[in-house]
């Protein structure tokens, strides 16, 4: 499964457009059932909570993730640092989501170069995991832990799905 990650690492960065990992995603539910020893028609929710691994579309949310929080750190190079902002500093006022360290999401008029591009669907990874950890902003995380934490919130959500 290692080289399949590699592999999927690799793609991720390649490729914005989630869309186009379907074949890949096929590819991975074939693979957790095959590594359990499971019948072709099983689910592979359970399988993915047993075997702790995370889906391919989960681990996009998590590299995201953990891109946005090392620009927020300034962990990134120098053109990567102003493509996220958090709410706070866009209003005068306070709101509900700059309290909980949401990222403002740019306004956009078309799906693939709006909706489905890479700061879009990282901002909204963002925010989401964010409301699941209101206590501490997610930038104060050390990147290991992050990703350790982040990781298991999902595989964990894993075996409540059929």
């Amino acid at each position: 499964m290692m080289i399949y990650y590699s592999q999927a690492d690799f793609i991720v960065t390649l490729l914005p457009n989630v869309s186009k990992l379907k074949r890949l995603i096929i590819l991975q539910k074939k693979a957790v059932r095959l590594i359990n020893f499971a019948p072709k028609n099983s689910h592979t929710n359970p399988l993915f909570h047993q075997s702790k691994m995370l889906k391919i579309n989960d681990f996009i949310k998590v590299e995201n993730c953990l891109f946005i929080s090392k620009s927020m750190n300034k962990l990134l190079p120098e053109i990567f640092l102003n493509w996220f902002h958090l709410v706070i500093d866009t209003h005068n006022h306070v709101t509900r989501n700059a309290i909980h360290g949401h990222l403002n999401l740019p306004s956009y008029r078309t799906n693939i170069y709006g909706r489905h591009s890479f700061i879009i669907s990282s901002i909204n990874s963002w925010n989401y995991f964010q409301r699941s950890f209101p206590d501490k902003p997610l930038w104060e995380y050390k990147i290991g832990n992050l990703k350790n934490l982040l990781s298991k919130m999902l595989i964990d959500s894993y075996k409540n799905i059929d």
